[in-house]
């Protein structure tokens, strides 16, 4: 019997509410390094100091998405739709289901009556039919699973909205979904580090790079030192 339960089904919500993005590009680095020194060299220490407090007294809320939609009056709705889809489902297969063993009884009945070709392309008839029921059943279980995704794709994107209207309505600077830890609102972006972490990422990047190198460079220069020796001791 196909059954899939909306809570059982979190993953969906996790992951249409969840978008990771990896950018991998090629940056001009020399600017980024330029930028990063002289903002650190021309900060003032009140500058600094000033930052450090804004950032203590960020007001940061939580939410657990899960266990509102759980108890939503929404999501139970769309539980017995669902109910009712995989029912509907499950009673088409099983239809079938009782036919294709009808059909397999009345077989082995007569199998031994049979001729060599009659029995032949009865098993070869049985054996699509069981193929069918396979495929059938898969086509059932994808139905029921896209509609799962449809509607709390859906929910979660009214969870989330309302969300947000609350956490505006507290004047928070950010809400975590407790779940993921997913920055679901955020006041401002002054406290975004994105471009601060890339400058030193690139610059960590070219300190390897040197080292990389330099050892490179160290190795040939030893290699050549050692054939070196080798050569004046032959001719010694």
């Amino acid at each position: 019997m196909i059954f899939v339960n909306l809570q059982e089904r979190g993953f969906y919500m996790k992951n249409t509410s969840l978008l990771t993005a990896l950018v991998c590009c090629g940056v001009s680095i020399s600017p980024l390094l330029a930028e990063d020194k002289v903002a650190s060299a021309s900060k003032p220490a009140t500058q600094a100091k000033q930052e450090t407090t804004k950032t203590a007294n960020l007001k940061i809320g939580t939410w657990n998405m899960y266990e509102n939609l759980s108890k939503d009056g929404s999501s139970k709705e769309k539980q017995v739709a669902i109910n009712e889809l995989q029912t509907k489902e499950t009673a088409k297969l099983e239809e079938k289901r009782v036919k294709s063993t009808k059909r397999f009884e009345e077989f082995n009945a007569k199998k031994d009556m049979l001729s060599k070709d009659a029995r032949e392309k009865e098993e070869k008839e049985l054996l699509a039919l069981s193929r069918d029921m396979q495929i059938e059943a898969q086509k059932a279980q994808e139905l029921v699973r896209a509609e799962v995704a449809k509607l709390t794709e859906g929910l979660a994107l009214e969870a989330e909205t309302a969300a947000i209207e609350v956490a505006k309505s507290l004047d928070l600077d950010l809400l975590l979904e407790k779940n993921t830890g997913r920055v679901v609102y955020e006041k401002s972006t002054s406290h975004d580090i994105t471009a601060q972490v890339g400058a030193k990422m690139n610059k960590n990047y070219e300190i390897k790079l040197a080292e990389n190198k330099k050892a490179e460079a160290d190795a040939v220069k030893t290699a050549k030192a050692d054939d070196k020796a080798k050569t004046a001791a032959v001719k010694a």
